[in-house]
């Protein structure tokens, strides 16, 4: 695939958008912004708002931005009427909020301790200027370690003061991490980020039946990072810009354009070495939308491209860092990457007599190159189709869904000549759904599906030739008795079937047949009580093809679980809930161990588990805002395995928590606020560790806004 030119260059995009802002009638403007405009339609747009969109910029739209900064020329118009409210405020500052907050947490591994300051301005117009300090220091119970982070943010939004968007953000994070380590060393990973970005955003305008917008940034970022002892720092500055403008050309028919460039550069550094760095981007998108009579949808197509200069470490084929054994200034290379992307899409959905068919086509093709990492170039290409019928007939409801998949990526590595060969993947779904109420309160849904993955490679590369066929069916019935009373019941089968093709791993090539029956229901006792109930029993048989060979290692396999959960809820008082809940776990694992003359095949039993869980939990409100919380649960655990000779183990674990939650606000509006969560934790068992068998958690907060 050929490269892109560079067919945006950011900065005179972004030059001529200042003009077009400079030039903009502020009377015209202020009444685009001073209410808000209609959504945006196909003809406005091609993608999201960000300046990501881009669109071929012809010399007659050239002209049409210059008449639009003519004032008094009368030939722009602006989506929607603007007019300033008779009842603006006129003071300077409208409304100020400061809003200091402060909390503690501690947990099993850490206590923190954190502060905020927000301060929000709004002024006339609409402005809007914040700002934020926050700070946060933590220590860890298990290690030698602490945390400190500190963070400062400041932003301001012109609202419609100017006859054009401006935002304007400033930002400091800075964090360190200290670590010593079981030998004594300690570790300390810092980092300084500071960062600062202005957006302008023109309103959109209609020009002879066209909408266009505009929309530009620049910045500047500022990072600084420290990881044991190697320096990673980052100065650069950015420049991008975007323009986008559609109309619609007949009824229910318009066409979109976006174009976008952007351009960054500074200096990187990392370890020892200093360099130059840069970035440059471009796309180009365009897209025909349409809704007319029985038929919707749209056809796009995008292109991009970027190339990015920066320091690396040394990469190996795989694109793993690959520094061992070499010299210093070995290590660290000065690469140039190059990326190209051609996106098509086609989506269309049509509606007649009550069948819908919705039909998605989509391809996409990219390369990316490095000038220095081993990993060469890369070459994609993904191919995909979707296809969606649906319809309603007597009560039944059918949908019918194929999908289609076809990709490979291909490889020519530094140090190979030639290429390594595609590697395909192809998938293919089907998907059969039919629902139907059988009569009053009884409902039946059935599903099935269908799946095919084949993946193949040119020249034996990797040896990953493999085909994955799927097939899925289920059955499920749900019936309302009445108001306090539902049942549920789910009958599927699944099968797996993984074929290698390459005979160095056919020994994994395996059938796999899984059932399963669910059957279920919900019981409203009363006000007061409600039971739930749910059973489900799985078994499922695993058939290696070769596993009668004596070169195989492999042995067939039959599993069964049977679990039934009940779960109790019990709103004693008003103020007091219970939910009281118990699970029941039945397994065993099973190989087979021979087959009789009729073709029966026999199993061995080599393992059974029984897993008994209850679990306990309250909530009691002792006032508004203030509640009492506890949970417990109790675990046995027994497990039999049988081999020559049975052996049994029994892992008993239980945990206890209590404690509350205290969440308060006094003012009129809620000004001042306090929340307060302490619990105790308490357990046993082999799998919690010292730290999480006894702790206490809490999360307290205090803010107030004024």
């Amino acid at each position: 695939m050929p490269r892109l030119a560079h067919t945006a260059p950011a900065a005179l995009l972004s030059a001529f958008l200042l003009l077009v802002f400079l030039g903009a009638d502020p009377a015209a403007v202020r009444a685009q912004d001073a209410e808000g405009a209609p959504a945006d339609s196909p003809a406005d747009s091609l993608g999201t708002d960000t300046p990501s969109d881009t669109s071929p910029a012809s010399v007659g739209l050239m002209e049409a931005v210059k008449e639009a900064g003519r004032e008094g020329n009368g030939q722009v118009k602006l989506a929607g009427d603007r007019s300033t409210s008779p009842t603006e405020p006129t003071s300077f500052i409208v409304n100020l909020t400061n809003t200091p907050k402060f909390g503690i947490q501690t947990n099993a591994t850490s206590n923190s301790y954190y502060g905020n300051f927000s301060n929000v301005v709004i002024m006339r117009n609409a402005a809007r200027l914040a700002t934020d300090l926050s700070y946060r220091w933590g220590d860890f119970r298990q290690q030698i370690k602490t945390t400190e982070s500190r963070t400062f943010q400041t932003s301001y939004s012109n609202g419609t003061l100017l006859p054009f968007g401006l935002t304007i953000i400033a930002n400091r994070d800075w964090n360190e991490d200290r670590t010593t380590n079981s030998s004594g060393t300690e570790n300390i990973a810092r980092r300084d980020n500071q960062r600062a970005s202005m957006n302008l955003s023109a309103p959109q305008m209609t020009w002879r039946n066209i909408n266009f917008s505009l929309k530009s940034s620049s910045g500047l970022t500022d990072n600084k990072s420290i990881t044991q002892g190697q320096r990673n720092d980052v100065s650069e500055a950015f420049l991008d810009g975007g323009l986008k403008m559609g109309t619609e050309i007949v009824e229910g028919v318009s066409v979109a354009g976006r174009l976008y460039g952007r351009t960054s550069g500074g200096d990187r550094n990392l370890g020892e070495f200093t360099s130059s760095s840069s970035t440059t981007t471009d796309s180009l998108g365009f897209g025909i939308y349409y809704d007319r009579n029985f038929t919707s949808g749209r056809v796009s197509l995008v292109r991009g491209n970027f190339k990015r200069r920066y320091l690396d470490y040394r990469r190996n084929a795989n694109g793993i860092i690959d520094t061992l054994g070499r010299d210093e200034d070995e290590k660290v290379v000065d690469e140039i990457e190059f990326k190209d992307a051609v996106s098509m899409e086609l989506v269309n959905s049509a509606r007649l007599l009550g069948v819908t068919l919705e039909t998605e086509l989509s391809q996409t093709m990219d390369e990316s190159d490095f000038a220095v990492s081993l990993v060469g170039l890369k070459e994609r290409l993904q191919q995909k189709a979707d296809f969606s019928l649906g319809f309603e007939a007597f009560g039944d409801t059918f949908n019918v869904a194929y999908s289609y998949l076809w990709k490979w990526d291909d490889q020519q590595q530094k140090t190979i000549v030639g290429k390594r060969g595609r590697q395909y993947t192809k998938d293919r779904d089907f998907n059969f759904h039919y629902g139907r109420t059988l009569f009053a309160a009884t409902d039946l849904i059935f599903n099935f599906h269908a799946g095919l993955s084949q993946n193949t490679a040119e020249n034996g590369y990797l040896q990953t030739d493999k085909d994955r066929l799927r097939n899925d069916y289920s059955l499920r019935l749900n019936r309302t008795w009445s108001e306090s009373f539902k049942t549920n019941a789910l009958l599927s089968y699944k099968e797996n079937q993984d074929i290698s093709l390459n005979a160095t791993r056919s020994s994994n090539n395996s059938i796999k047949d899984s059932y399963e029956i669910a059957p279920g229901y919900t019981w409203t006792i009363s006000d007061r009580v409600k039971l739930q109930q749910k059973y489900r029993i799985y078994i499922q048989y695993t058939d290696y093809i070769y596993s009668e060979l004596a070169s195989s290692s492999r042995l067939d396999s039959y599993n069964k679980r049977g679990n039934l959960t009940t779960t109790v809820k019990i709103a004693a008082t008003d103020r007091l809930d219970l939910t009281v809940r118990h699970d029941f776990n039945k397994r065993f694992n099973a190989d087979k161990s021979k087959v009789d003359a009729a073709g029966n095949a026999g199993y061995f039993v080599n393992q059974r588990q029984r897993i008994n869980k209850i679990d306990l939990g309250f909530t009691f409100a002792v006032a508004d805002g203030v509640r009492l919380e506890g949970s417990t649960y109790s675990t046995l655990d027994e497990k039999t395995a049988i081999s020559t000779e049975e052996r049994m183990t029994e892992r008993r674990e239980g945990k206890l928590w209590v404690g509350a939650k205290v969440n308060k606000t006094w003012g009129q509006d809620g000004d001042i606020e306090f929340s307060a969560l302490v619990r105790k934790h308490s357990g046993y068992g082999p799998s919690l560790s010292e730290a999480n068998a006894n702790y206490w958690e809490t999360d307290v907060w205090f803010k107030w806004s004024f």
